[in-house]
């Protein structure tokens, strides 16, 4: 089941669209609760572009906020704890203050941590919390979590994989554009 959920070269879009509409939802409830919202900023700093899911901001307060769904068995609050750190850098924080004028030193960074299962992280509810993130809202992205894991199990159940050896991959798929490449030059069907 983990694998279905969380690596399965076939539920990938269906993981992303997870992601997502959780985000989505997210992004919504911040921004009927005031907030500005930017979604999915590309943001240069001198390790390479970072791409973290929110940035909200209203009055003096601004969050940068990433969203992850982990697998069951993985510690939530140590992604937590690493969605904080690799965002938390300081031409992030220039970044934040440029596009909303709120001091570089009062930037926070947050994330959105839930398992596949829909369990969300308990620093991911508090801290959202203090953003006016519900109890009720934090249902609804368990609910999507769930919803969106049941269409990746279908999507799964109901793909076709072939893997075999393809010489010439760029003409496969002149040849059949109905299948794609998969990992190391392999076919792979997926219909979803």
């Amino acid at each position: 089941m983990g694998h279905i959920l969380q690596v399965c070269p076939r539920t990938h879009n269906t993981r992303c669209d997870r992601h997502d509409h959780v985000n989505q939802f997210l992004k919504t409830v911040l921004g009927k609760k005031g907030f500005s919202t930017r979604e999915e900023p590309s943001i240069p700093t001198p390790a390479g572009i970072r791409r973290p899911d929110l940035v909200v901001w209203k009055e003096n307060q601004c969050v940068v906020i990433d969203t992850t769904i982990v697998a069951d068995n993985y510690n939530m609050e140590d992604a937590h704890q690493r969605k904080k750190e690799y965002y938390d850098k300081p031409a992030i924080r220039q970044w934040c203050h440029t596009e909303t004028g709120i001091a570089a030193t009062e930037v926070e960074f947050t994330a959105c941590v839930l398992n596949w299962r829909g369990t969300p992280a308990a620093r991911s509810v508090l801290e959202l919390g203090r953003l006016g993130i519900s109890k009720a809202d934090w249902m609804i992205m368990s609910v999507r979590t769930l919803e969106w894991g049941a269409k990746s199990i279908a999507c799964f159940r109901s793909s076709t994989a072939f893997f075999g050896h393809c010489v010439l991959p760029f003409l496969y798929g002149l040849l059949w554009p109905s299948r794609s490449l998969g990992p190391h030059g392999l076919v792979l069907e997926v219909n979803c």
